[in-house]
């Protein structure tokens, strides 16, 4: 993946991030104790943990590892329930400090991956705007780790998961190159794409069937890059909310209503069969 240029600028991130020193290696124990599990109750091990400040330092970690041999994991927040957050071994990065909110505007916000997801919500919610993913974890997970598995919750029905709202994406290559792409940016033509198949159970991970580039870091769970900043785009904030309970005389009968449901929701995201 080495060579692919940034969207914005045109230039290689990492050529400017060469004498970036990495931050402090934490061996401690009890502090590494911490990060080595998440919400699927598996445990790990790993050698040290850094907590990097910023883009400069994600860039020198990844590339550090990537020419001395040395496994990196991922992780933030660990609501997580694939294990994906824990590392069996070499250096884990926390991305807890890349958490502060840039911009939000009308039609988008920005944002570290760092930052949590239900905080990041509040802030746009309080100028008016809206960002609808909702996991159920929103108020635990990142913003990143969000993406990361394109996550979507119980307002997924009419808004669909994390993927439709995001804009821009900073990444760190594993060669420790930094890429800015937006939602314009195709994927280089020399660039091998992950072939994948979902499965038949539920799910919104995974490699996206695309020619965007974004698209290919939304859903990856860090397999391919690590996501360091967001841009999501904004939608006008609901101003009146109301539940309704409704009871069906059979399951059949339920499921059916669902099936019908989100065949109208799909035809008129407006019309009556289209609830949130």
């Amino acid at each position: 993946m080495t060579g692919a240029r940034s969207s914005s600028d045109g230039q290689h991130g990492s050529d400017e991030l060469d004498d970036v020193m990495l931050p402090e290696r934490i061996h401690d124990a009890s502090i590494l104790a911490g990060y080595l599990t998440d919400a699927s109750n598996q445990t790990g091990y790993a050698d040290a943990l850094l907590r990097p400040k910023n883009t400069g330092e994600v860039s020198a970690i990844v590339a550090h590892c990537q020419a001395n041999g040395i496994p990196l994991t991922i992780t933030s927040a660990r609501t997580s329930t694939t294990g994906g957050p824990v590392p069996y071994g070499g250096w884990l990065m926390s991305m807890e400090h890349l958490n502060q909110i840039e911009h939000i505007g009308e039609d988008t916000a920005t944002a570290g991956a760092g930052v949590f997801l239900g905080d990041f919500q509040n802030e746009i919610e309080a100028k008016g705007r809206f960002f609808p993913p909702d996991p159920t974890s929103r108020f635990e997970c990142s913003l990143g780790g969000a993406i990361a598995c394109n996550a979507s919750g119980a307002r997924s029905f009419r808004y669909g998961p994390s993927r439709p709202w995001i804009e821009a994406l900073e990444v760190v290559l594993p060669s420790g190159e930094v890429l800015r792409i937006d939602s314009d940016t195709p994927i280089p033509a020399d660039w091998p794409v992950p072939k994948w198949t979902e499965p038949t159970v539920k799910t919104a991970a995974g490699y996206a069937p695309a020619n965007r580039l974004i698209d290919l870091f939304i859903g990856q769970e860090g397999t391919l890059g690590v996501l360091t900043k967001a841009t999501v785009r904004l939608t006008a904030l609901p101003t009146e909310v109301m539940g309704i309970l409704a009871f069906f005389p059979s399951r059949a009968s339920a499921v059916a209503f669902v099936e019908r449901a989100r065949t109208a929701a799909r035809n008129d995201r407006n019309g009556a069969l289209s609830p949130r």
